[in-house]
């Protein structure tokens, strides 16, 4: 019996040049080399961009997206209520010829416009709200760049459009009324709605200014906390430095 080289022969040495995979399996293992530089570093940005867009939203992101949710929310439901409403009355509501013409026509002028504006509300707010809820709550969620819409049918639907329901009310307060030649009743009935009125644009007004105030409030005092923060890192840093020096 031939006994046994450790050294290759020539055969097996023409073996490992024609399949070297056989002898070093990390060659099975595919390697994907970009061509230049630029490649690569497309590469990392695409991948930075993906990070940036799909991360979880902050605290003040995340309070700004509840806060858009819940404004398409009420919205929808205040919206289609009202103009619900708007629609029954002027269809339910009884006309005799003695009606003054004038007052026919401004009701049917204030109930076009309320159940207009509150219709454009609940339209942008039906077409938003399931939009930014498949969405999520990440960084591309659709509701930053969407604000201005969600901020007009919340104009439309709260404010513009209340405001007209009240006018409304006064409106049918005569036309009522007037139908049974009571206009005294009218007269006090519209007296006891305009002080509502003013009422009613005095605590929008008053909860306006307390919002906008309070976001104030919120910015300083998370201004105040970066600043101690950062002056507290900066007296770690000198006490760091000053222990060095005092050490060398």
């Amino acid at each position: 019996m031939r006994p046994h080289s450790k050294s290759l022969t020539k055969a097996d040495a023409q073996n490992i040049k024609m399949n070297p995979a056989l002898f070093n399996p990390t060659l099975f293992v595919p390697t994907f080399k970009p061509q230049n530089l630029k490649d690569e570093e497309s590469a990392a940005h695409d991948l930075d961009d993906f990070n940036l867009h799909r991360g979880e939203l902050s605290v003040s992101e995340k309070y700004r997206y509840d806060l858009s949710r819940a404004q398409l929310k009420a919205t929808s439901n205040t919206s289609a209520l009202l103009a619900g409403f708007a629609m029954v009355a002027l269809v339910e509501l009884h006309y005799d010829e003695s009606m003054p013409r004038y007052l026919l026509i401004l009701l049917g002028i204030v109930t076009t416009l309320l159940v207009s504006f509150h219709l454009i509300a609940l339209m942008i707010s039906t077409c938003l709200l399931p939009y930014i809820d498949a969405n999520g709550c990440t960084k591309d969620s659709p509701h930053n760049r969407l604000k201005f819409y969600i901020e007009l049918s919340w104009l439309f639907s709260t404010c513009i459009g209340l405001l007209l329901f009240l006018v409304e009310i006064g409106i049918i307060f005569f036309v009522k009324f007037l139908s049974i030649n009571f206009i005294l009743g009218a007269y006090i009935t519209t007296a006891i709605l305009i002080p509502v009125f003013i009422v009613f644009i005095l605590i929008s007004w008053l909860l306006h200014r307390e919002r906008f105030s309070h976001s104030v409030e919120r910015v300083d005092i998370k201004v105040k906390f970066l600043e101690n923060i950062i002056d507290s890192g900066n007296n770690l840093l000198s006490k760091q430095q000053s222990s060095n020096f005092e050490v060398v």
